[in-house]
């Protein structure tokens, strides 16, 4: 999968991710500039700038597949947009990957 962006539309837009060394991080969605799969299938870099200089050019390495992430982040604004707390709780966190859900 290639370099891919996400729309930014909330200001209540943060996501919460796992880092590739195993810290719990939040990011703004509004401030991914674009995701790039990372150096294994279940990683994902992500870009980031924002509104604070602190922010221009990282670059953060998460527990999540590319793909995932972007549907997460995408499922998590169109449930802030609808005000459905439900799909704002469903979203917001990574799903843990079960041991049976394991490949390999």
């Amino acid at each position: 999968m290639s370099e891919s962006s996400l729309p930014k539309q909330s200001s209540r837009d943060f996501v919460l991710v796992v880092t590739r060394e195993g810290r719990i991080k939040t990011l703004r969605i509004r401030d991914i500039t674009h995701l790039s799969p990372g150096h294994t299938r279940d990683t994902t870099t992500v870009f980031l700038t924002g509104e604070t200089s602190h922010l221009e050019g990282l670059a953060v390495t998460i527990q999540e597949p590319c793909r995932v992430f972007q549907t997460r982040c995408e499922c998590l604004l169109g449930a802030l947009q609808r005000a459905d707390c439900q799909g704002i709780n469903e979203f917001f966190a990574p799903r843990p990957v079960l041991p049976e859900q394991q490949v390999g």
